[in-house]
């Protein structure tokens, strides 16, 4: 077999989308292997023709996931899928019957067609939100072994001290590991060491009241369930899920808006969540660096991350939405005003009934409602070591470099502020 049969064609669902350019952008500078990179998406930017090489083939295809025809014949010939098409929405913008029929249906054309097509490896890119946070507030940090057992704490609390551990879909349960909850302590007083961040290990009471997440768990499920269908040709389909954090780089169009509504404001924007609040936040092209790691990988060695999950995060700081948003719109001197929770949270009530009275005369949707408000409270950090012990990832570009690269997109914004629309 000549070199040029042996490289790839990879088809990366949603490749026009923020993420779905940042993946293509990092195939290209770092993946030799592959001969032809297709993005399949609703709406083409026709400027990606522009990246084809001298070595790879750059292919727009249109067609809506939610077809399946459409889907099976962009993957025709196709060795690898990235599935990153999705719906992303926990604002009431877009009906919970079209989140489940892209999210959830369309992943089922995506396993259709690689088990038609003999297509023997997909990487999905899923999403923090599967596990949480969830609206009650409850963090996501991964235990340290504590000194004290369960009779201990008993004993030094004087009342009951609960153990609670959830099963969380796509984690496998692991003897040991289990959430404490505490009555009315802090929990680090009694531990003989710190509490760290999350992994795919850690139980969690897993909530979802919104379509988006809830969608996003069927579909992973549907993913890592897949792992090992048999296909046609006679070889096996492997599949593993990516759950990156909240996602940011240039073209981020939540940046955007946040900016927007400082703009829309007079140069306000509201505080409401406690300043000790933590987020883990990974920059796109880090996101892209790993799922071109996990897709090398899932070649070489698929029976070991085959149906596997992992979290995705780089070296970004943890800070809150706000905090970590202002580091880049700090040149806008927005203003930044500290609310009492309480009024924050009968702004955003206000906001799901605004919304709720006014759905059959017009569209309604801030960003502000209960929901994305206890999500914004709720420290959920995370580690993506495992994926560092199963496929050696590490961030391929630093904070400094992530924060430059952001923040040279973010200055291309309207500096006066008086500008309503961009």
């Amino acid at each position: 077999m000549s070199g040029e049969e042996s490289r790839l064609v990879y088809v990366i669902t949603g490749g026009c989308g923020f993420l779905g350019q940042h993946l293509l952008r990092v195939l290209l500078e770092k993946e030799d292997q592959i001969k032809e990179i297709r993005l399949f998406d609703k709406h083409i930017d026709s400027d990606l023709h522009s990246y084809t090489t001298e070595h790879i083939k750059v292919v727009l295809t249109q067609g809506d996931i939610t077809d399946y025809h459409s889907v099976l014949e962009a993957c025709r010939g196709a060795d690898l899928v990235v599935h990153a098409a999705s719906l992303v929405d926990v604002w009431y913008r877009v009906p919970e019957r079209t989140i489940y029929a892209v999210n959830v249906e369309g992943t089922k054309n995506v396993l259709s067609a690689c088990v038609e097509l003999g297509i023997q490896h997909l990487i999905y890119t899923s999403s923090m939100e599967v596990v949480g946070p969830n609206v009650k507030g409850d963090t996501f940090i991964r235990q340290a072994q504590a000194s004290w057992g369960v009779q201990s704490f008993h004993q030094v609390l004087g009342q009951p001290c609960g153990l609670h551990s959830v099963r969380v879909p796509g984690i496998p349960e692991v003897e040991g590991k289990w959430d404490i909850f505490l009555l009315n302590v802090e929990k680090q007083q009694f531990c003989s060491s710190t509490w760290g961040r999350g992994d795919e290990d850690t139980p969690y009471n897993v909530i979802h009241e919104m379509p988006y997440p809830r969608s996003k768990a069927a579909a992973e499920n549907l993913v890592l369930q897949a792992n090992g269908t048999k296909i046609k040709g006679g070889g096996t389909l492997y599949t593993c899920a990516l759950r990156p954090t909240g996602i940011y780089g240039e073209n981020h169009q939540l940046m955007k808006e946040f900016y927007q509504m400082g703009v829309r404001t007079g140069g306000w924007l509201m505080r409401g969540v406690p300043r000790d609040t933590e987020h883990g936040r990974v920059y796109a092209g880090n996101v892209a660096w790993m799922h071109l790691l996990a897709a090398r990988a899932l070649r070489r060695h698929p029976e070991r991350l085959g149906g596997e999950v992992y979290f995705c995060y780089d070296d970004s700081p943890y800070k809150s939405y706000e905090d970590f948003n202002m580091q880049f719109l700090s040149a806008f001197n927005f203003r930044v005003v500290q609310m009492p929770f309480c009024a924050l949270w009968f702004i955003a009530c206000l906001n799901d009934l605004l919304h709720w009275l006014l759905q059959p005369l017009c569209k309604f949707t801030p960003l502000l409602n209960r929901y994305t408000l206890a999500v914004a409270r709720t420290s959920f950090t995370v580690h993506s070591d495992k994926a560092q012990r199963h496929f050696q990832y590490r961030p391929l570009y630093s904070w400094e470099q992530c924060r430059a690269r952001t923040q040279s997109w973010v200055d291309t914004f309207p500096h006066d502020t008086s500008a309503k629309d961009m």
